[in-house]
């Protein structure tokens, strides 16, 4: 195994993106998700209310607005974006949630943790 060095990490290319198809929302479309930073993860989970963390769709619509972005790699939502994703369907919204989960290896209790550590 070869060790890496700061200025390496530091330039690693380590942001995944994946396309996850919503077939709710019509044939052959979908959303481009990505990797959360640690410093996007950490805002993420000290957004959430108790209330929210139970709710798998408020759950879902928060990690959209986290993860989810255009061709260029740049967010296509906000906060102020949550009641109306939450107007949805939860099928396409949960589909959504739970590949960024998947995509960044979250679970409710990854959540939690960090949540209580932020």
């Amino acid at each position: 195994m070869q060790l890496l060095t700061k200025d390496a990490i530091k330039a690693a290319s380590d942001r995944k993106t994946e396309d996850v198809e919503v077939p709710e929302w019509g044939e052959g479309v979908g959303v481009r998700i990505r990797t959360l930073s640690v410093k996007e993860h950490r805002e993420f989970t000290a957004a959430l209310s108790d209330k929210e963390k139970d709710d798998d769709a408020t759950l879902s619509a928060q990690l959209m607005v986290a993860a989810c972005v255009d061709e260029q790699g740049e967010p296509i939502f906000t906060l102020a974006d949550v009641p109306w994703l939450l107007e949805k369907s939860s099928s396409a919204v949960k589909r959504i949630g739970h590949a960024i989960s998947t995509l960044n290896r979250l679970n409710r209790d990854a959540v939690e943790d960090a949540r209580k550590n932020s």
